[in-house]
């Protein structure tokens, strides 16, 4: 409930009290979420949180602060504070297997606010790289709740789909802009943005191993195709490294259920592109031609 107040706090006082109550807050909201991440349980192990626990966690998430405004976590908003962030991603820890289930949809909506502004926040005019590559870090929080759902005995037909489709949403959306702009190409802030997109990178290789099987079943062709040309293709080598590393290990892993994978003509069709993404990439950044004089 903080995080308004915090907000309208920044701006100076003639003698600057409101600056310094504004960055008093701060830190306290940043020491507070500090000690929650120390306390609070692995996401693999929340769902083991009974439903009242659960219920009394929503209720102050979503308890608004004075003056009737909206709560902090449900509310979109594009500022990329980063210890709001880093609380979404410890109150996802907790809720994030039962916002799941179809009951809580609603609440699901909502909490999803926050990262849909975090994933294009803006400091002033310019990106929030800081913030983009915190958000990648925290989402990975909610796919670490959901996997263990794939195979739960109470799915209804198309569940795991609709989960995975989620998950997989922010990387979609992120790949299809950069591939608009051009993939192959630095751009003048490269450092900062190549650190957000090693991010999401390293998002993309944690889901697809916790995925495991599913990956390669015929319901998992998405998890593929929001990656192949985009991280084999991309400006960023340590970001290609990241990636074919993790498909390497991971097809290395599972090597019956890579061939069965390799028996239809999607899988075939996948790897065939992320080979030719991969050779053109480093042909073209290790034998660029020299400009003409």
């Amino acid at each position: 409930g903080n995080d308004v107040a915090v907000s309208d706090a920044d701006g100076d006082g003639a003698d600057g009290s409101s600056s310094r109550a504004g960055g008093e807050a701060r830190q306290r909201c940043e020491s507070a979420v500090e000690l929650l991440g120390s306390v609070l349980p692995w996401p693999e192990h929340a769902h083991a949180m009974p439903l009242s626990l659960c219920w009394a966690v929503w209720a102050v998430v979503e308890k608004p602060p004075a003056a009737g405004l909206p709560p902090a976590l449900l509310h979109k908003s594009k500022d990329g504070r980063i210890w709001l962030i880093k609380l979404w991603g410890h109150v996802i820890s907790l809720l994030g297997g039962w916002l799941a289930h179809p009951p809580q949809r609603e609440k699901l909506n909502q909490l999803l606010q926050l990262p849909t502004g975090a994933f294009v926040a803006k400091e002033g005019e310019l990106p929030a790289y800081e913030a983009r590559a915190l958000m990648f870090v925290m989402w990975r929080r909610l796919v670490a709740a959901w996997v263990p759902l794939m195979d739960d005995p109470a799915n209804a037909p198309g569940d795991a789909e609709k989960r995975l489709g989620l998950l997989v949403m922010p990387l979609r959306d992120l790949w299809k802009k950069e591939e608009a702009g051009g993939l192959m190409r630095p751009p003048p802030d490269s450092a900062r943005l190549g650190a957000a997109h090693l991010e999401a990178a390293r998002g993309w290789c944690e889901l697809t191993r916790s995925l495991a099987r599913h990956a390669l079943c015929p319901g998992g062709e998405l998890v593929w195709q929001v990656a192949v040309r985009s991280m084999a293709a991309h400006w960023h080598p340590e970001l290609r490294c990241t990636f074919l590393a993790c498909v390497d290990s991971f097809f290395r892993q599972h090597p019956k259920l890579t061939g069965l994978w390799l028996c239809r003509a999607q899988g075939r069709r996948t790897l065939s592109e992320l080979l030719s993404a991969s050779l053109s990439s480093e042909a073209q950044t290790r034998f660029r031609p020299a400009p003409l004089a």
